[in-house]
């Protein structure tokens, strides 16, 4: 049993087969009875993401004998062994980001508004455990060099104690945890939006095609003309 393969239930797979069916059949109508439901699955899902896949802000300082400047960076360090799992959930959430990824543990992010949430998840999942809250353990994408110095920034997020009599370090996180929280249900019940609007769409593009298919064979009727 130890060996056995546990299949993770996730997203759709959270619903009964009639309510599965519904999402593809009749997508408003499983807006109005299970959207509420869907967006806790989102989160659901994107909070056991987390342990696996981390949304890394990284800035690289550049400078010369006239001027100094930045750039940034947004990518991801993905668990090796769980690279099918956070693919899978990907291909899901956001299609861009599970296409860069392809089977690298590191990749760049597509969507800035994705990649903003799964940190602000980073940040809520790890908010007591400041061991977390600098990456440490995470080597920066880009390589120092003359004038170039890259540092993994996680500012955005940690206020940091400048006064310590020893080398600065991360005081706390900017925001409360239930301001996070907030901030991560609003991002899934965008993501819920956005997933069940495009099988709307869907639904609709079939029905016009119907229709125009409909509306041609009123006009021409079933008659074939031989050769063409």
């Amino acid at each position: 049993m130890d060996n056995e393969k546990i299949e993770t239930k996730y997203f759709l797979n959270n619903f009964p087969q009639p309510t599965k069916d519904l999402f593809y059949s009749d997508p408003k109508k499983f807006k109005t009875l299970y959207k509420t439901k869907l967006v806790k699955i989102v989160k659901q899902d994107l909070l056991q993401i987390i342990p696996f896949i981390t949304p890394v802000y990284e800035i690289v300082h550049y400078s010369d004998w006239y001027d100094s400047w930045h750039e940034d960076f947004y990518w991801y360090k993905v668990q090796s062994d769980k690279q099918e799992f956070v693919r899978n959930l990907l291909k899901i959430y956001c299609v861009s980001e599970a296409n860069n990824m392809a089977n690298k543990t590191k990749f760049e992010s597509k969507s800035k508004a994705f990649f903003n949430l799964l940190r602000t998840i980073y940040f809520y999942v790890n908010y007591k455990n400041k061991e977390k809250w600098k990456m440490s353990g995470i080597m920066t994408w880009n390589k120092s060099g003359h004038d170039v110095y890259p540092e993994i920034y996680v500012g955005d997020f940690v206020e940091t104690d400048y006064k310590s009599k020893r080398k600065k370090k991360p005081c706390k996180i900017g925001k409360t945890k239930s301001e996070l929280e907030k901030q991560i249900d609003n991002g899934c019940e965008k993501i819920a939006d956005r997933l069940i609007d495009a099988e709307i769409k869907r639904i609709s593009n079939i029905n016009k095609q119907i229709q125009m298919a409909k509306a041609t064979l009123a006009r021409y009727g079933s008659e074939q003309v031989i050769g063409y």
